[in-house]
């Protein structure tokens, strides 16, 4: 994640990122940066592993859904301007 910089390296970012976007309820971002920090470094970040099993809940089923409906209106919108 850090590129060799020895002073972001075993996941640093990946704890700071999610301390910051979990009081925004951002719960997806901070879900993914906690896995980056365990990617990084998994037998330092052991809190990390506890706050994504916390978060198993968290998917990207709602997000998709709503980007399905606003897919189909887009494309039902764009056929409604062609024909008419």
């Amino acid at each position: 994640m850090a590129d060799g910089d020895q002073s972001l390296d075993g996941g640093y970012l990946g704890m700071g990122i999610p301390e910051c976007h979990e009081p925004m309820t951002d719960l997806h971002a901070v879900k993914y940066w906690y896995g980056r920090a365990v990617e990084e470094n998994p037998h330092v970040h052991i809190d990390c592993i506890a706050v994504r099993k916390r978060l198993e809940g968290v998917t990207m089923d709602a997000i998709l859904k709503s980007v399905t409906k606003f897919l189909w209106f887009v494309a039902e919108k764009a056929n409604r301007i062609s024909v008419g």
